[in-house]
């Protein structure tokens, strides 16, 4: 009887569990070796997402002192909950091309081609996230490291990594 009862309710669960669009997730930039000075102000430029970088859409001013999580000599920005000024598209995500531009220093850092296919899952009541699986940096192909939540054990998402030149 017991068996049947945990047949019918798998089945059951099975049948009504939804088939969810999975949402797309952010690239998170990692400074690595700038002083405090040099990344203290960060500029995050959307462009159309053609690679040329010739199309700007949107603009976001960022100051690292409110939003940064510093870790030895590397600033992890977190970009989230942040948003462009004029069509508030959320920064960092797949659907532009994005500049990085760090005034102090007048340096400016390419990230297009994002990879990152949209994807569905079928489950009861849950969430899901695409993968990002490449991005091209200053033209170079690259697969991104996913890191972890340390302290809550959950994964964060995708780092793109700036090192000072």
């Amino acid at each position: 009887m017991k068996k049947i009862l945990y047949i019918c309710c798998l089945f059951l669960f099975l049948k009504c569990a939804t088939t969810q669009t999975c949402r797309n997730t952010r690239l998170i930039p990692v400074f690595i070796g700038f002083t405090k000075y040099e990344r203290d102000t960060i500029i995050f430029r959307a462009y159309q997402p053609n690679g040329s970088f010739n199309q700007l859409v949107d603009t976001c001013f960022l100051n690292t002192g409110y939003v940064g999580l510093p870790h030895n000599d590397s600033l992890f920005v977190e970009v989230a909950t942040t948003y462009t000024e004029k069509n508030k598209f959320p920064v960092m995500y797949p659907d532009h091309d994005w500049e990085i531009y760090l005034p102090a220093r007048d340096t400016s850092i390419f990230i297009s081609k994002i990879v990152s296919p949209q994807t569905t899952y079928k489950c009861w009541n849950c969430d899901c996230f695409n993968l990002i699986k490449s991005f091209v940096q200053d033209g170079t192909v690259v697969k991104p490291t996913y890191i972890d939540d340390p302290i809550n054990l959950y994964p964060i998402g995708p780092v793109i990594y700036i090192n000072k030149k």
